[in-house]
């Protein structure tokens, strides 16, 4: 085994010891900051990250997009990242809910699908009636590259042509299918294009009712 394939095997293990919450100790836990995860239904392993890089809630309400890419380094932690995110995106006690623009459009969401990333969420808000879209390079023959490329979205597409609509399930393949695209090409998923997809996804699927709310 060559030397960098030693450091690479001790990063996976150092990797999954943080995001571990059975290695955290007693005197390092954090009762307020576990309690915030659990309500926000987010992975402990979260919450295992955010502790061994010694974060408190006080702390997590400071997050800004920098601290987040810093914490969440990791390839493989980009879903917790997401995840987290979305949560601090809609919390009055965070920068990023009062920060301008960004908080702003996703404080009058009212499409919103929610897919598993792991053990986490990210989540699609998207009301283009009630506020403009944020710069994105997200485009409809995007989408449907991306629906033609993937299992996942030729089933789905089948499934819309067929029954003109789609069940809690195809909806689920069909955010699996964006959420794919982005890991398969390690690209950052911002807040603008989740809308912009959001938006493409109710005007493709337009039998669809216009709020949605997939529960995983």
């Amino acid at each position: 085994m060559s030397f960098l394939q030693k450091v690479e095997k001790i990063d996976v293990i150092v990797d999954d010891t943080l995001a571990d919450p059975e290695n955290i100790s007693e005197e390092d836990r954090n009762p307020d900051l576990e309690t915030l995860i659990v309500e926000w239904n987010l992975s402990l392993a979260i919450y295992a990250i955010l502790i061994q890089h010694g974060y408190s809630v006080q702390y997590v309400k400071q997050m800004d997009d920098r601290s987040l890419d810093d914490v969440f380094s990791v390839a493989k932690w980009t879903g917790h990242k997401f995840a987290l995110r979305q949560k601090l995106v809609l919390w009055p006690e965070s920068v990023l809910y009062q920060s301008a623009g960004t908080s702003r459009a996703c404080q009058n969401v009212s499409a919103v699908a929610t897919v598993p990333f792991g053990s986490t969420t990210v989540a699609f808000h998207s009301n283009p009636l009630k506020h403009r879209l944020l710069p994105t390079s997200v485009t409809s023959e995007l989408m449907n590259d991306i629906l033609r490329r993937n299992e996942k979205g030729k089933i789905v597409a089948k499934y819309f042509e067929i029954h003109h609509c789609l069940d809690a399930t195809h909806r689920k393949y069909l955010a699996h299918t964006v959420v794919d695209y982005y890991i398969a090409n390690d690209l950052y998923f911002s807040l603008p294009d989740m809308a912009k997809f959001a938006q493409l996804i109710a005007e493709r699927f337009s039998n669809e009712l216009p709020v949605k709310l997939l529960k995983i």
